[in-house]
């Protein structure tokens, strides 16, 4: 207890005072704490309210919020740019294959009409010519028509006398008309005795024999060969008429094979000269033997 006279008595303490006093201050104090509380508690709400609202998309007053509300708000405003937009992707145009036009054709070649002399030789053919030819060379010429190289077609083989020597042509159709292809001469002679064309020495091909004579006691003959288109002298291999085409002097004489020619025997009387005998041996007339007499 102090002595000073001022103070003046109370009850002990701060809180000495009636009992129903603390409580009404207590009640007070509890509701004002209350009120408080709430009105931050309602600050925080309409703060959030508005953070979310806030914008061109914020619901209106009044009015729930929904998803579709706040997940608008939740994302960022558009640009207000156009976006560039990427070209559709084009298709090439299906191309139509050009249309291909038929190659111009070429007008088939036109034969000629054939005639009677662009084909094969008629016997008009041949005796035309063999006309013209004795016009010529005399009547007294020769010819044969034969196949003398295989070809198929006949060739015209002729014989003549000519300035006092015995000739042989060989003409061949040309499609067209005869022509003389081979000409060659024979022996000395003033006559033609005959003209054959045949198979004598066994191969393939023809003989052309001209047997010719010369005054009243001279006759020989004169051998040429047919191989293929090519017509050649056949001469002797030997004997007294080596190297020569014409055999004989007083006589000849040609078959199978063979050849029996007269040889010069002077000083023999005529009747008496020897003949050699020529066999057709390695691809030529070839001497075999000489005998007595005549052929």
């Amino acid at each position: 207890m102090s002595d000073d006279p001022t103070i003046r008595s109370r009850p002990d303490g701060p809180d000495a005072r009636p009992p129903g006093a603390r409580r009404d201050r207590t009640a007070l104090g509890s509701a004002l704490g209350l009120g408080v509380a709430l009105l931050i508690l309602i600050g925080f709400v309409a703060l959030a309210e508005r953070d979310v609202y806030s914008g061109p998309q914020a619901r209106p007053s009044g009015q729930p919020p929904t998803s579709e509300g706040v997940a608008a708000a939740s994302t960022e405003p558009a640009s207000t740019e156009p976006s560039p937009t990427q070209p559709a992707p084009t298709q090439p145009a299906p191309t139509q294959p050009a249309p291909t036009q038929p190659a111009p054709t070429e007008p088939a070649p036109t034969e000629p009409a054939p005639t009677p002399s662009a084909g094969l030789p008629t016997d008009a053919d041949a005796t035309a010519f063999i006309a013209q030819y004795e016009t010529v060379y005399g009547d007294d010429s020769r010819s044969l028509a034969s196949d003398v190289d295989a070809d198929g077609v006949n060739e015209l083989v002729l014989a003549r006398i000519t300035d006092g020597v015995a000739m042989l042509d060989v003409a061949r159709w040309s499609g067209e008309g005869y022509e003389v292809v081979y000409n060659d001469e024979g022996a000395t002679a003033d006559r033609l005795d005959s003209l054959i064309a045949r198979d004598i020495n066994g191969e393939p091909g023809m003989e052309i024999v001209v047997t010719q004579s010369l005054g009243e006691t001279g006759t020989s003959l004169t051998v040429w060969g047919a191989r293929g288109d090519r017509v050649r002298p056949q001469r002797a291999r030997g004997g007294c008429w080596d190297g020569s085409k014409t055999y004989g002097i007083t006589g000849a004489v040609i078959s199978d094979q063979r050849i029996t020619a007269t040889c010069d025997g002077s000083p023999l009387p005529r009747a008496d000269w020897p003949s050699d005998v020529y066999v057709w041996a390695d691809g030529g007339w070839t001497y075999g033997r000489t005998q007595a007499g005549q052929p």
